[in-house]
């Protein structure tokens, strides 16, 4: 990951704390819960490390019950498959083991429910997302050219060209305040790296999908934007009809574009984190 991408991240974080010391309840942030994952769950490596441990003593991590389409989020239970000989040590060990595997799963369990829930939440307020037409293209051809799908490139497939394919991948913070709800998309600039401050990336599926949002006016759009200058840091919170996108980008067609500001980026005007 470049030292730009990280730093873009890392204000997704500052956010949450301005969003949270100006009244906002925090629903969902997709970086700080993976930070939460990464910190309080058993990396991949580490649980499947943990598993063939466990294996060697007769348990072995099962379904907790039959789907046809699996995914990371599904209960999992531990269970004995087959009587093993041990000695007292041994016997500690696989308790040890066992402990470490339920304690992990407790966390699992929470963490996604929690995270369905949001996302559920954010299905019921924001709706079906739109996805562009050059990446419905991209995925359907990438997966109709896999020669043999497994359940959830099936039902991945499906809900594409059912246009039931929902993602939020556009929000960077999906919150509350008083009775209203807000997607939160946060642009990160430096004022030593950038020249042209009044420049923002976006991709298609922000452009497509911001002014959908922003045309049903069911949840509230804002943008907020962090600068950093000589070690501070500003910010100022903007709404999505103050931006102006290139006539000629067409987010069916391209991945991404460039907006701005309509009155300008004026830095007098930020307040200070």
């Amino acid at each position: 990951m470049s030292e730009i991408s990280q730093r873009g991240y890392d204000a997704e974080i500052l956010a949450l704390d301005i969003l949270e010391k100006n009244g906002y309840e925090i629903i969902f942030a997709p970086e700080k819960e993976k930070r939460i994952s990464n910190l309080n769950l058993l990396s991949l490596h580490d649980l499947v490390e943990l598993q063939e441990k466990l294996e060697k003593y007769g348990y072995g991590v099962y379904r907790a019950e039959e789907k046809e389409v699996y995914t990371q989020n599904d209960k999992r239970i531990l269970r004995k498959f087959k009587d093993v000989k041990m000695n007292k040590l041994q016997k500690q060990e696989l308790q040890n083991l066992i402990n470490e595997w339920e304690s992990n799963s407790a966390k699992e369990e929470s963490h996604y429910t929690k995270k369905n829930e949001s996302k559920n939440l954010m299905k019921q307020v924001i709706g079906k997302s739109v996805m562009p037409e050059i990446n419905r293209k991209m995925w359907l051809d990438g997966l109709e050219n896999i020669d043999q799908l497994d359940n959830i490139d099936r039902k991945w497939l499906k809900d594409i060209k059912n246009d039931d394919f929902i993602t939020y991948s556009f929000v960077d913070v999906f919150c509350k305040k008083d009775r209203n709800y807000y997607v939160f998309d946060i642009k990160h600039k430096t004022f030593k790296e950038n020249k042209n401050l009044n420049s923002f990336d976006v991709t298609n599926y922000e452009v497509l999908n911001y002014n959908k949002i922003f045309k049903e006016n069911k949840v509230k759009l804002k943008i907020m934007v962090i600068l950093g200058k000589s070690g501070i840091s500003y910010y100022r919170i903007f709404d999505w009809d103050e931006f102006t996108v290139p006539t000629k980008f067409d987010p069916n067609t391209k991945h991404r574009t460039k907006i701005k500001l309509k009155e300008g980026f004026d830095i007098s005007k930020l307040k200070t984190i």
